[in-house]
C-alpha cells in the first residue's frame, strides 16, 4: 500500500509471478512508458555522427556541472 500507484504495483507483482511460473517464453501485457520526444532527431544525429545534434538530443555526455539534460526543443 506504500507504492505510488498500488494497483500498478500489484499488476507488476502478478506479472512477475506469471513469469516465474511460465519462464522466459512468457509474453507480458503490461504497458511500458517510452520517451519518444526526440528519438527521430537522435537517430539522425547518430547516423550522421553529428556532435551538435548528439548533444542536443542527449546522445553525448554532458558536463557534471550541468543540472539537467538538454532539450532540443529549447534550442530550436
Amino acid at each position: 500500500m506504500e507504492a505510488d500507484q498500488p494497483w500498478l504495483f500489484l499488476a507488476a507483482c502478478l506479472e512477475w509471478k506469471r513469469y516465474k511460473e511460465e519462464g522466459p517464453g512468457m509474453i507480458s501485457h503490461l504497458p511500458i512508458s517510452m520517451d519518444g520526444s526526440c528519438n527521430g532527431y537522435q537517430h539522425l544525429s547518430a547516423m550522421g555522427l553529428d556532435p551538435i545534434g548528439g548533444r542536443a538530443t542527449n546522445l553525448m555526455p554532458f558536463d557534471d556541472g550541468e543540472a539537467d539534460p538538454e532539450d532540443i526543443y529549447q534550442w530550436v
